[in-house]
């Protein structure tokens, strides 16, 4: 008889709350992998909810842990506690409400495999609009972007930051955790998920990937994003939490950056990003919508070493006012 192979890939699946539709359709679509060679960790962040009693049928397949924070560790945390507790070479995030077409592993693999220079692999997928979401247009405008934009196959890692960069690292094409492979040497070169980002960690996280390894796309569809008002995404725009995100991502870049021309590109998107930002600050406030100020003190020392960026973005802004 035969023994079963070893795995090769971990399948990380942080949980809070989860909807029990959701949940089972995500894990009927793992468990539907043309690709069989993984195992999965369903790690719950401290739900108050017995999510043991919804996934209960899928944990007769030894394949299958499940384990339960007796803490709440917020999004990085859980996303690193499930990445902490593995150790395959091949790393795939599936998230609670997210279903793979049934050949996303095997494709996955299969161009890791082809590509030895490659450790993130950026796979398309559609999104899921449920009622409720505020700005659906966004999610069509990303599409329609990265359909004109995001050349299929290889791109080099540093390149392709370079050019991200001088764009302000606007838009992430690459696209959400649970539709990005990685190798997890690459992974542990770059760290961890910066925890005390809010809402873009998953932008910042492709950055120190980009400094240490290759990018491939994969345009067609390999699964579904849903989008809904309770998700934590969702959510997280609702309070206004990942205003700062990327401008603190590019000064975290410059500040390591040595001096010369893409320097130079980086410091030009992030002064293009303050007036945009101030222009989004002001839309907010108008709006009355709640505004989180974690980690933006660079922004203070930005506008201490920009004074005349920061007077006119102020005048333009209050004039805007105004009127």
């Amino acid at each position: 008889m035969e023994s079963p192979p070893i795995p090769r890939v971990d399948v990380l699946i942080p949980t809070f709350r989860p909807t029990p539709q959701h949940i089972k359709e995500a894990l009927d679509g793992l468990f539907a992998q043309s690709f069989q060679n993984w195992r999965a960790l369903i790690h719950d962040d401290a739900s108050d909810t017995d999510i043991e009693s919804v996934i209960e049928p899928y944990l007769k397949d030894p394949r299958i842990t499940f384990v339960k924070s007796d803490e709440r560790l917020g999004i990085g945390g859980n996303w690193n506690t499930c990445f902490k507790k593995t150790s395959l070479p091949i790393v795939a995030y599936l998230f609670q409400d997210d279903v793979w077409n049934s050949n996303y592993l095997e494709t996955a693999v299969q161009i890791l495999n082809e590509n030895p220079s490659v450790g993130l692999v950026s796979m398309n997928h559609t999104y899921k609009l449920e009622k409720g979401i505020k700005a659906p247009e966004d999610y069509t405008v990303l599409q329609e972007i990265k359909k004109q934009c995001f050349t299929s196959g290889f791109h080099e890692g540093e390149k392709y930051l370079n050019e991200w960069i001088a764009n302000g690292l606007w838009p992430n094409l690459i696209g959400e955790p649970d539709f990005v492979v990685m190798k997890r040497t690459d992974m542990d070169r770059a760290g961890l998920f910066k925890e005390t980002m809010p809402q873009l960690l998953d932008a910042e996280y492709w950055v120190r990937m980009l400094l240490e390894t290759d990018l491939y796309y994969y345009p067609k569809n390999s699964g579904s994003f849903r989008v809904h008002p309770t998700a934590a995404s969702a959510q997280n725009r609702k309070r206004g939490k990942a205003l700062f995100d990327r401008f603190i991502t590019l000064d975290d870049l410059i500040t390591k950056m040595p001096r010369g021309p893409q320097r130079k590109a980086a410091l030009r998107a992030q002064v293009k990003h303050f007036e945009m930002m101030a222009e989004k600050y002001r839309t907010k406030r108008n709006r009355g919508d709640t505004i989180k100020y974690n980690g933006v003190g660079c922004i203070k020392w930005f506008c201490m070493r920009h004074p005349i960026v920061t007077l006119r973005t102020a005048i333009k802004t209050f004039t805007r006012n105004s009127k």
